[in-house]
């Protein structure tokens, strides 16, 4: 978590919004789980995080939807 906290750039309000648009039709009720296991807190408070515009935890949240888009692409492609 130390080494993903190094990385935030601190978005800006418009950035946040239009990051959040293009992740919101994506997640996936699970994703709040794994968002709470990465944050270290529990899933309904990695949700108000993310909900609330925690950048940490929208920069979370997309590497949670991109990982899990990867994986299953690359299962069907080796099925």
């Amino acid at each position: 978590m130390s080494e993903q906290t190094n990385k935030i750039k601190y978005m800006t309000f418009s950035e946040t919004q239009e990051l959040k648009s293009e992740i919101d039709p994506k997640i996936k009720t699970g994703d709040y789980i794994t968002l709470g296991q990465i944050l270290d807190v529990a899933p309904d408070t990695a949700r108000m995080r993310y909900h609330r515009d925690n950048e940490e935890a929208i920069l979370s949240m997309q590497k949670i939807i991109t990982a899990r888009e990867s994986l299953i692409q690359s299962v069907k492609n080796n099925s």
